[in-house]
């Protein structure tokens, strides 16, 4: 029996919401230990991936995924979501009846799913204006989420059984001594980061804002793609951007998102928001986002010109501001625990 037949075998159904970068290297590492495949997809490679290792290829798949796996040797579901939740899973457990899916709407039309929505935890999104998403709870009753760096697995007339296989306390790097080697380290990973991310056979879009985290992938995409020897499986199509503008705003940030098409000597696309059309779409946003936030609707209306440009993936930073102090309070905040000396409580 072939490699790919006895993935089949063990794995009769995937459902994969997301992409695997490294399904490259991945494969080729499978073909090493006798794997064959059918296609150029990286679903197939999460396929052998778990036939080879079991639950333990999550640690091999860098990526943003949520998928579904059923396992017809073992008679067994298994759900897995990626390290940090960027790819949505959401799961309801009623009356021995399990289902799931990436979007809450999903479960509407079940006959045994009861439609409520939880006050508590809509109460807790208004008034700690924070998200749910860390957490399991979900603005509908009786639905759960499945937390980042976290599988399930439930076999037939079970219970699901839920583990956390990520732990980032537990995987930091060795800090280099010196500024300079810091800085060496954090430009090779983002170097990297950003390049693995842009393997794709459709047109690459970004939305830049003129801030940190759009500002350096956009700069770095730009140069990956000028100077890379080898750009094999990168997007041909690669510096779609559109930016946010808000004329006569204090927040507009498009004096800025130009310093950086003129750094890059690029063509951007800018697009006023009209606060009227942010009104007009916020029950669409609503409905299609499945959570409360105050920002929602300035990005759909964003993605949706990207989407009319013909761009399907686009490649956005998140996070950047906070490990990079991108914010005034971030750095004002480092300098007051700084200012803090231990103090000797010692008696004497």
């Amino acid at each position: 029996m072939s490699s790919y037949s006895r993935s089949l075998t063990v794995a009769s159904l995937l459902f994969l919401n997301g992409e695997i970068y490294n399904f490259l290297e991945l494969r080729r590492e499978l073909e090493g230990l006798g794997h064959t495949f059918q296609s150029a997809t990286d679903s197939e490679v999460v396929l052998a991936a778990y036939v080879q290792w079991g639950e333990e290829c999550q640690q091999r798949f860098n990526g943003m995924w949520a998928f579904a796996l059923w396992d017809a040797r073992e008679k067994t579901l298994f759900l897995s979501r990626d390290r940090f939740g960027v790819k949505p899973l959401y799961y309801v457990f009623e009356k021995g009846c399990f289902a799931f899916g990436s979007e809450m709407k999903a479960f509407l039309p079940l006959s045994w799913f009861p439609v409520s929505i939880d006050p508590q935890n809509m109460a807790f999104t208004f008034q700690m204006k924070l998200s749910l998403d860390a957490t399991e709870h979900c603005l509908f009753k009786n639905v759960k989420r499945l937390c980042a760096g976290h599988c399930l697995h439930i076999r037939l007339n079970d219970v699901p059984v839920i583990r956390r296989w990520w732990n980032t306390l537990g995987q930091r790097p060795l800090v280099p001594g010196t500024a300079e080697e810091q800085v060496e380290q954090f430009r090779s990973l983002f170097f990297d980061a950003c390049k693995i991310r842009m393997r794709s056979d459709v047109a690459l879009g970004t939305t830049l804002s003129g801030g940190l985290d759009s500002s350096s992938i956009f700069c770095v995409i730009n140069e990956i793609r000028k100077r890379s020897p080898d750009t094999s499986g990168l997007a041909a199509e690669w510096q779609k951007s559109v930016t946010a503008c808000f004329p006569g705003c204090l927040n507009d940030e498009r004096e800025y998102a130009q310093v950086i098409v003129d750094h890059t000597q690029t063509q951007a696309n800018f697009r006023n928001i009209d606060p009227l059309d942010v009104i007009s779409t916020f029950d669409h946003v609503l409905f299609s986002a499945e959570e409360v936030n105050d920002h929602l609707n300035t990005y759909w209306l964003i993605y949706r010109e990207l989407r009319r440009a013909g761009v399907v993936v686009c490649l956005d930073g998140h996070g950047g501001d906070e490990l990079l102090g991108g914010y005034p309070w971030h750095t004002q905040t480092a300098r007051m625990d700084a200012m803090v000396w231990p103090i000797d409580t010692t008696a004497k």
